[in-house]
């Protein structure tokens, strides 16, 4: 489960263990936290967006690993904040993808990810652990 500005996400399944992050697009000092925490690769992924675009960016990395840390059970803590994640080569999308599948994060590593499309002004990642690789993702929106 997790919570942002405007949005829950809860993810269950019956093919392995998940996890899942969702955040709230908004502006934040992304370079700085990125050197500070994360890998030299996507730091300079990060970079290679325009200004406007980093918050985003680096909330793209931040969703990854927050939903690969809780499917292994170490958040962000113990290596979570260094483990490499997926980065879409054209930059961050501008909506999630709307029929994703768990795809593997790298090879022979045993976890999985995808980003499902949300609401604007939000990121989600949802993971999962190993036997989950090309579960479908489905997104359920219920207000109330």
């Amino acid at each position: 489960m997790s919570h942002t500005r405007g949005l829950t996400a809860v993810a269950v399944s019956t093919g392995g263990e998940v996890g899942v992050d969702v955040e709230a697009v908004r502006g934040l000092p992304a370079l700085g936290i990125a050197r500070r925490w994360f890998g030299d690769g996507e730091v300079r992924w990060i970079e290679e967006h325009a200004p406007a675009a980093r918050p985003r960016a680096l909330l793209w990395v931040w969703t990854h690993k927050e939903a690969l840390g809780k499917v292994t059970g170490t958040g962000l803590s113990r290596g979570g904040l260094l483990r490499p994640v997926p980065l879409p080569a054209s930059g961050v999308p501008d909506r999630g993808a709307e029929h994703p599948v768990l795809r593997e994060t790298a090879p022979g590593a045993g976890l999985t990810s995808a980003a499902p499309a949300v609401p604007a002004g939000h990121l989600l990642c949802v993971a999962g652990g190993p036997g989950t690789g090309g579960l479908p993702v489905s997104v359920r929106r219920v207000d109330g």
